[in-house]
């Protein structure tokens, strides 16, 4: 999922953007990944709320992960056939549904088939595939960018393929219909709602989710229009500078990955490391801030992937351990996914009205380091996890 959704949305997109709307490219990919957001936001605890009330003989999760890598991989082939803005726009927000069909109860599974001690370790695991995946997928799409139609294609047929293996693989016992949680549209539309003043812990979390993945998803999602509009780089030498930014990403991402989540189960401590590799994530938008080069934004997106993977290692165990129920889990986890796919799928728009503003590219870097450290000091607060 993560090698499709991030090859599309940092590659593929902004150079479909750049041929499409060139003169305000940077306007019209945060159009197009705005209105992806608002419906992936509406849709991420929707599908998870269902994924919980489903019952078949397949299982809870297996149906919606299937049905989800179909739609998606489809809608993401459809991309490479749109020749307008308008066309890109609806076919990545109906795309966005599938998407949270398929990633809200993905999530769940961890919580459903995974024991609290050892959560660590699996998040961790969990987080080699969001952040490799993502960097892998943008360095294919980048050498494809004058191929776009064939990255669609290919990015969603494996999305597709992928989804359709892992829902087979699953084996979910069958979900009887005695244990089904009650299903009416009055039940679904309380279930979105969780209470900040019931469940301060889960709101401190979703606000810090929030609030790093938009500063950091900023910067990642213009990494193409930095190299070309602040350093000055043709777009073929911004493609390839692309391409080994996203391998430096990939190494510096999983060598922060597997360690932090087994130290972190070692512990039994959480907060800490989710605290410090925040705080390193904002130090990394310090270089390319003082210097416009590329080998300062080279030296932050090193820096980046490392305290990226070290706060994804130990994420999503902190998450794991502040859920109000049980039976809901693939809600409420559908909740806390919309603080990073949300705050992924806004950051272009949000970046696109700082860039363009007289703040410009150094104010996006400005903004990523306050959103950070805003996310680190929001972790002090939880007090059910340690």
């Amino acid at each position: 999922m993560n090698v499709a959704v991030g090859g599309v949305s940092q590659a593929l997109l902004p150079n479909q953007m750049a041929s499409i709307a060139p003169a305000d490219k940077v306007a019209a990919f945060g159009l197009v990944s705005g209105i992806g957001s608002l419906v992936g936001m509406l849709g991420q605890p929707l599908a998870g709320a269902l994924s919980d009330r489903t019952r078949s003989r397949f299982g809870r999760r297996a149906p919606w992960l299937a049905v989800g890598a179909v739609g998606a991989g489809a809608l993401i082939v459809g991309l490479g056939l749109c020749s307008s803005l308008l066309l890109v726009a609806l076919c990545w927000a109906v795309a966005q549904v599938f998407i949270a069909a398929f990633s809200a109860p993905l999530l769940a599974v961890m919580p459903d088939r995974t024991p609290p001690d050892k959560r660590g370790l699996f998040s961790g695991l969990a987080g080699i595939a969001v952040f490799a995946g993502g960097v892998v997928g943008v360095g294919f799409a980048a050498r494809l960018a004058d191929r776009i139609p064939f990255g669609y294609s290919a990015f969603g047929l494996l999305l597709a393929l992928g989804g359709l293996v892992f829902a087979w693989r699953l084996r979910e016992r069958p979900a009887t219909h005695a244990d089904r949680p009650a299903v009416s549209l009055r039940t679904l539309a309380k279930a979105m709602w969780v209470s900040p003043r019931r469940h301060p812990d889960f709101a401190w979390a979703f606000g810090a989710r929030f609030a790093l993945f938009l500063g950091y998803s900023a910067i990642l999602a213009y990494q193409l229009y930095i190299m070309q509009d602040y350093i000055g780089l043709s777009r073929d030498a911004a493609n390839d500078a692309l391409s080994v930014n996203t391998i430096i990403l990939a190494v510096t991402t999983l060598a922060g990955l597997l360690p932090a989540g087994i130290l972190s189960d070692r512990l039994g401590r959480r907060k800490p490391i989710i605290m410090v590799s925040s705080l390193v994530i904002a130090a990394s938008a310090v270089p390319p801030l003082l210097s416009p080069t590329l080998p300062a934004l080279t030296a932050s997106i090193a820096l980046a992937g490392l305290g990226a993977g070290c706060y994804l290692s130990v994420d999503q165990a902190l998450m794991t351990l502040l859920l109000p129920r049980a039976e809901d889990n693939g809600k409420d986890l559908g909740v806390l996914n919309i603080a990073n796919a949300g705050a992924q799928a806004l950051a272009p728009m949000v970046a696109s009205l700082v860039i363009g503003s007289a703040a410009g590219y150094r104010g996006l870097f400005v903004m990523a380091i306050v959103l950070v450290t805003v996310a680190a000091a929001a972790i002090v607060p939880i007090k059910s996890a340690r």
